[in-house]
């Protein structure tokens, strides 16, 4: 939905729409749009094979993660391995991927 919205009105710099905090109205204005996305695409949820080539072939995927596990909350660097991807509720950036051999493929994120 944000990246249907993103494509159809823009996004404005944080400094020109600043976060609130708080349920408020809308305050977007059309002329503060500084970028719009040249449109957007899904990939199957749970088919690694069809994000790698999405990543591939159109660049970096946005995607959802279980952010609120203790593990990944205090995670700095390195290989992030916990088994289990379920309920995401926190948007990273897949910029690429790769294959370690002790840990096996993996994903190249932005936080």
């Amino acid at each position: 939905m944000s990246f249907h919205y993103a494509s159809k009105h823009g996004i404005a710099r944080e400094s020109n729409y600043p976060y609130a905090g708080i349920v408020q109205r809308c305050r977007w204005n059309q002329q503060i749009a500084l970028a719009r996305n040249n449109g957007y695409m899904e990939v199957q949820s749970g088919n690694e094979l069809a994000l790698q080539r999405a990543v591939a072939e159109y660049g970096p995927v946005t995607v959802g993660i279980p952010g609120y596990h203790h593990t990944f909350q205090f995670y700095k660097s390195g290989i992030y391995a916990r088994p289990g991807c379920n309920n995401p509720d926190h948007a990273v950036l897949v910029v690429g991927y790769g294959t370690h051999r002790t840990y096996g493929d993996y994903w190249i994120i932005k936080n």
